[in-house]
């Protein structure tokens, strides 16, 4: 029994696909092939397999995680092929790797925002270099449900342009997480002539570098 880490892309119109939904594919697609899952023991067994980070709906990505833990001697290889043979158009594995990081260690990740051509990039750069993006979140204050104001842009870790094109890498993981979707929406209300036509996952990362 191993573990195995696939690399996979999720995009074109799959990225309106939600990550419960996409978890019942990628079930799916793993039963139509012979690839020996390892299954949880117990009264409702079910098959091991982790996604690293949900992907907001909306949003492409490419370098995305998902750890599989297989029995047998199957090769990493012949896994990757298997799935790319069942899975649906716009998912795709991409290579493999022996898992080194742990799924805690992931803090952060890189995104790319894709803007119209008729957006002007000195507002957006205006808006994003000045560090402040608010918007309105649910949350909890004494055990009641409330609306909380939090600024998206308190913790950036790196900005870049480049053309019609912004990179920016942002908290992400279990302990904070902003959502991308939720910033360029944010983008789009405070200036009206910002269009933000796509966003796209890059890469995970930790501390220290990329999540492998």
């Amino acid at each position: 029994m191993r573990d195995v880490r696939l690399i996979f892309e999720k995009r074109g119109l799959l990225r309106f696909v939600s990550h419960l939904d996409l978890n019942r594919a990628v079930l799916r697609c793993i039963r139509r092939t012979d690839i020996p899952i390892w299954y949880t023991e117990g009264f409702n067994p079910h098959p091991y397999v982790t996604f690293a980070l949900p992907l907001p709906l909306g949003a492409e990505s490419v370098n995305d995680i998902l750890d599989l833990r297989v029995v047998g001697d199957i090769r990493n290889r012949e896994i990757v092929e298997k799935l790319n043979a069942v899975l649906p158009n716009g998912l795709r594995v991409t290579g493999s790797c022996e898992p080194r990081a742990k799924i805690r260690e992931l803090c952060r990740a890189e995104y790319l925002f894709f803007f119209s051509e008729h957006t002007d990039m000195d507002r957006v750069r205006a808006i994003v270099d000045g560090g402040e993006l608010m918007s309105e979140k649910p949350g909890k204050s004494h055990g009641r449900k409330v609306m909380k104001s939090v600024n998206l842009l308190e913790e950036v870790y790196a900005c870049a342009y480049d053309g019609q094109t912004m990179k920016l890498c942002l908290p992400a993981g279990s302990v904070k997480n902003v959502n991308p979707i939720l910033l360029a929406q944010e983008l789009e209300k405070k200036d009206s002539a910002i269009d933000c036509r796509l966003v796209r996952r890059t890469e995970l990362l930790t501390e220290t570098g990329a999540f492998r």
